[in-house]
């Protein structure tokens, strides 16, 4: 995934990133990414990841996506890079661990 491309607003970009995150998140557990919430995702993911660490991380990159949308420049924001690189990295940890 790219930093954030010339044409999408930085709010843009990261609604693309949650989006990107939420639709995998439903793909894998058969349900519709609109409406996914925190409590959602932890509920469901509990009950297919046995990593608790995993679980957590999950959890809080979604909270971070969908926080870091609406205050960009919150303190402790990552920038769109380091949030596109982490969405990466869950994937591929997610996957690994029998998503």
């Amino acid at each position: 995934m790219k930093a954030c491309s010339a044409g999408l607003k930085n709010e843009e970009y990261l609604g693309k990133l949650e989006l990107i995150f939420s639709e995998y998140i439903g793909d894998k557990i058969n349900r519709p990414a609109a409406g996914l919430s925190v409590e959602e995702i932890r509920s469901i993911l509990s009950s297919k990841v046995k990593d608790s660490g995993l679980l957590q991380g999950a959890a809080k990159l979604f909270e971070d996506l969908h926080f870091f949308r609406y205050a960009p420049s919150a303190p402790g924001a990552l920038s769109t890079a380091e949030l596109a690189a982490a969405i990466k990295e869950m994937i591929i940890k997610l996957e690994k661990a029998g998503l």
